[in-house]
């Protein structure tokens, strides 16, 4: 978190620190103190439900054991700075009180101990301007004085509430603390002590004054609100990363239950904090164990699901959520790993509901993009026990930084597949969070982030369009490469604080984009090909490839296709592009500096103008054979076939050309496009960037308004644009959806054409088109026969391998249907010969072309 603001603020009022309470504090006797407390965790009209609900069976029940036995055996021969721990009680203050509280008779020594730790943090701590552990602090106070002063005198009950009021005031007065409501500075930091203010305005309701205690209120709801609308998703993914979220929603639920409680005010009932459990299985490894993924500074040997349970239990209570039940049950439960003490058990003894489990398959995607978090995260599904592990999962993430932590490099990805970590992160610590430990590309030894912690930088999700057998993913990390956050600037969230000498450790690009495609359609096991394209300055620089792999795992560069091998499954490495030949691989161990486990660095390094990687990687189960990979280059970009037997091939084509192309059947001016075909037969396609796909004689897209990306697969179009004016080959298509929402289209001729008010232009179908060459190969000339389906403009031009145009040998309107014959003698439009070489020819009417591949020899 950013600290400087929070130091040099605190100079200027010092006063408030140690100051008296603002007014005299009422004097409440026994009986006034019992009318108003317990009332933050429950009331005593709620005891006996809870000491029914302890005794019925289930996993509350067995946390209510462990921590009675716990505040029995351990916390009463312990000095109170051990029992507080580093979190200031954070555990042991509700712990206690609920053992006090529902055992029968109540339990004294639990009571008494509660009261002594109360008094021990007002004794022994000031209030200051840490943020994080001065609300830990006060969140101890508000807990021990509603739970443990019933017999306790009236100064002993000054003395606290004077001390949660001194606490307060510099909370609502001062800039130190006001900052957190803003970002850069909001974060799980703010939650700790926002969510401790409001705990505090409601233990004191009545006994404090009222317009202070308002103020402390509205200020944890600002804090709330805050949170809820930038460091979290719309969609529940948080800024921060997993460890993060849970710790934040640790604190924030115990606030929003008392609010409930309070004034019947429901967080339960926002759209985010629902959210939030529809991204948690996402983040969850298939190992079980309550593991995440280490994006972000969330470390992977935290488990922070078995730690903070917190916001699992309180869904399983607030809306009977089956899918925050099997959370738990593979967080903490027999699938998770139980951490005993360090876990949340009074939230499990408050909210824990035996609600049956849902698993994440029936009600989630299997794919899902949350835009404003800037992530993307694919799996084949949720394992149903920790023995066997047969799921593909796959991360990228391209976001805005918000503040608090963040992981400060963009256009990252991870993968797991089989039970193997074939591409793994690094999670927090300062080496663990720099560039060189993510999977992206350096710049002449650089990356995106070198000037030291909490510098964030900026990426998007510039595009995406999820389908039903390929994904496609666009990240841009144009302005991380610069360092560039607008929270980075001077002045920001206020006058005078200037975090700009981050940006001397920038490394800036005109541009880095990184292109994901993800095929996971039913007849191939799930892989993923990766295309970074990078620009320094539009001169040579020497481009670094990284990928992480776990260190655990054998790496073989010395034969094509590069293999890594993991427990009990491999992965294939096929590099794309650059060709071998002007490209070095090397691999090296990378230690980093944290906890996690350590890895190897695949790297493919190259010296290049925009040197455009691409890879592709095919995890496989142990001894499942490899598919057969063949690669071509061209001038305008590189091809590819996967053939994984069966009649089952794959092609893929990068054209970087800006028009249309031929790869053996496959004509398309597309940026990207896979087609996949099953015993000759085109079952799925993925088309980024394109106008038109021709495979074979079919039309398969064409599109009149700009360029599109689309998906088909099954009996249903995916496509990016809604106001797209298409026409669609007719495979059996039954819907055209735009982020799940349905397209309107009317069928015309075997062709799904868009339903608009206006008319779609009256373009013949391609199919109808015919266009040769002969001779082909040619020396000095060519004959081209082509074939006009309706009156109208029509060009006849010749384009070299790059998509340049070489020459025009027709455009003119015909008024006659039928064939047609145009010579080609070789020569360029500025009259110069053409070198020998490959050439497209391409007759075009109405925004429909077709093209054909000859070859000039000389």
């Amino acid at each position: 978190m950013r600290r400087a603001l929070r130091y040099v603020l605190a100079l200027a009022v010092p006063a408030l620190l140690t100051s008296s309470p603002s007014s005299a504090q009422p004097v409440l006797t026994d009986s006034l103190y019992l009318a108003h407390h317990p009332r933050v965790l429950f009331t005593p009209a709620e005891l006996p439900v809870l000491r029914a609900r302890i005794h019925d069976g289930g996993r509350d029940d067995e946390a209510y054991t462990y921590v009675r036995n716990y505040v029995q055996n351990i916390y009463s021969v312990l000095p109170p700075t051990t029992v507080l721990g580093p979190y200031f009680g954070l555990d042991a203050m509700p712990n206690l009180g609920l053992v006090a509280h529902l055992e029968l008779p109540p339990n004294t020594a639990a009571m008494a101990q509660g009261k002594l730790l109360t008094l021990y943090l007002v004794n022994t701590y000031e209030p200051d301007y840490d943020e994080a552990n001065s609300g830990l602090r006060l969140r101890s106070l508000a807990l021990g004085y509603d739970l443990f002063f019933a017999d306790a005198t009236e100064a002993e009950r000054a003395l606290v509430r004077d001390e949660m009021v001194r606490y307060i005031e510099p909370m609502i007065g001062t800039t130190a603390y006001e900052s957190f409501e803003y970002r850069p500075y909001l974060g799980n930091h703010s939650a700790m002590f926002g969510a401790a203010l409001g705990l505090a305005a409601i233990s004191l309701q009545g006994e404090a004054e009222a317009e202070q205690l308002a103020a402390a209120l509205a200020m944890a709801d600002r804090i709330a609100e805050n949170l809820l609308t930038y460091q979290f998703d719309p969609g529940g993914a948080y800024n921060e990363g997993v460890l993060y979220a849970l710790w934040t929603l640790r604190n924030l639920v115990y606030y929003f239950d008392a609010r409930e409680r309070f004034d019947g005010y429901s967080y339960a009932d926002h759209a985010t904090v629902r959210a939030v459990e529809q991204w948690l299985p996402y983040e969850l490894l298939p190992e079980g164990g309550g593991y995440s993924h280490n994006l972000n500074d969330s470390p992977y040997l935290t488990t922070p699901f078995s730690r903070s349970t917190t916001y699992v239990d309180w869904a399983t209570s607030k809306w009977n959520s089956g899918l925050a039940a099997w959370l738990w049950e593979h967080s903490a439960g027999t699938y998770g790993t139980d951490v005993g003490i360090m876990a949340d058990k009074a939230g499990t003894i408050l909210w824990h509901t035996n609600v049956p489990p849902i698993q994440p398959d029936d009600i989630l995607p299997l794919h899902r993009v949350w835009v404003q978090r800037g992530l993307y995260h694919f799996r084949t599904g949720w394992q149903t026990t920790k023995t066997t592990i047969d799921d593909v999962v796959f991360t990228f993430h391209s976001g805005k930084f918000q503040g608090g932590h963040a992981q400060e490099d963009q256009n990252t990805f991870a993968l797991y597949a089989y039970g193997a970590k074939f591409a793994i992160d690094h999670g927090a610590g300062g080496l663990g969070k720099e560039s060189e430990a993510h999977n992206l590309v350096l710049v002449d030894g650089l990356g995106q982030h070198n000037a030291g912690s909490s510098i964030g930088t900026d990426g998007r999700i510039a595009e995406y369009l999820l389908g039903g057998s390929a994904d496609y993913v666009v990240g841009d990390a144009t302005q991380a490469y610069a360092t560039y956050s607008e929270f980075n600037a001077p002045g920001v969230p206020f006058p005078g604080v200037d975090w700009s000498w981050g940006y001397s450790g920038a490394n800036p690009v005109q541009h880095a984009f990184r292109r994901v495609l993800v095929v996971h359609g039913e007849a191939s096991s799930p892989y993923i090909v990766v295309m970074d394209d990078i620009d320094k300055d539009g001169a040579p620089h020497l481009y670094q490839w990284r990928m992480h792999t776990h260190f655990g795992n054998t790496v073989n560069t010395a034969a094509s296709p590069w293999t890594i091998e993991g427990a009990g499954a491999a992965m294939d490495v096929h590099l794309l592009h650059p060709s071998a030949e002007s490209a070095t691989v090397t691999t090296s161990a990378f230690e980093n500096g944290n906890t996690d486990p350590n890895s190897t660095i695949l790297r493919v390094t190259h010296t290049a103008i925009d040197p455009r990687f691409a890879l592709m990687l095919v995890p496989r189960r142990g001894g499942s054979p490899s598919p057969a990979v063949t690669r071509e280059p061209y001038p305008w970009g590189y091809a590819c076939s996967v053939d994984w037997g069966g009649g089952v091939v794959d092609r893929l084509v990068r054209n970087d050309a800006g028009a249309a192309v031929a790869h053996e059947n496959i004509e398309t001016d597309a940026l990207v496009a896979w087609v996949r075909e099953e015993n000759g037969v085109v079952a799925a396609y993925l088309a980024a960037g394109a106008r038109s796909l021709v495979v074979g004689t079919n039309a398969l897209v064409t599109v009149f308004d700009g360029p599109v990306t689309c998906e088909m697969s099954g009996s249903t179009i995916h496509i990016d644009r809604a106001d797209a004016v298409f026409r669609f080959f007719d495979s059996g298509i039954a819907e055209v959806l735009c982020r799940e929402q349905p397209v309107e289209f009317v069928l015309v001729g075997g062709y799904l054409v868009t339903a608009a008010a206006t008319p779609v232009p009256n373009v013949p179908p391609p199919t109808a088109w015919t266009l040769a060459a002969h001779p082909n190969p040619f020396n000095s000339r060519t004959t081209l026969t082509y074939t006009v389906p309706a009156d109208g403009p029509v060009t006849v031009a010749v384009f070299d391998a790059r998509g340049a145009r070489v020459a025009t040998l027709v455009h003119r309107e015909f008024r006659r249907t039928g064939d047609h014959r145009v010579e080609w003698d070789g020569r360029t439009d500025g009259n110069r010969s053409a070198a020998s070489g490959v050439y497209f020819a391409r007759v075009e009417q109405n925004g429909a072309y077709r093209a054909s591949k000859m070859v000039l020899l000389k």
